[in-house]
């Protein structure tokens, strides 16, 4: 389904529509991880709340459908499948 053929064209133009600057997924047997880079200025929860609006039944369906291939760990809420991560690291080189 996150193939360039697979993934809904929704869900390509609701990630545009909510701000996100990049959205990336890495996979390793069943774990997930999602890296989503938003502008300054954007929180988490201004994004989440622009993505929830915009296609909002084609966004339920894909969430839904994505549902049943996720196993939510053990601390996440009823009904949450993505549980946000906090950053404990974070290395640049400063390329001048």
């Amino acid at each position: 389904y996150h193939s360039e053929e697979g993934i809904w064209p929704e869900v390509l133009k609701t990630f545009e529509a909510s701000g996100a600057k990049s959205v990336k997924i890495y996979l390793k047997h069943t774990r997930l991880v999602m890296i989503v880079s938003l502008p300054e200025g954007l929180t988490w929860e201004k994004f989440s709340k622009r993505y929830e609006s915009s296609y909002p039944e084609k966004i339920k369906e894909w969430g839904e459908l994505m549902a049943l291939f996720q196993t939510p760990p053990p601390f996440a809420k009823k009904g949450e499948t993505w549980v946000k991560m906090e950053q404990i690291f974070d290395f640049r080189k400063n390329l001048k």
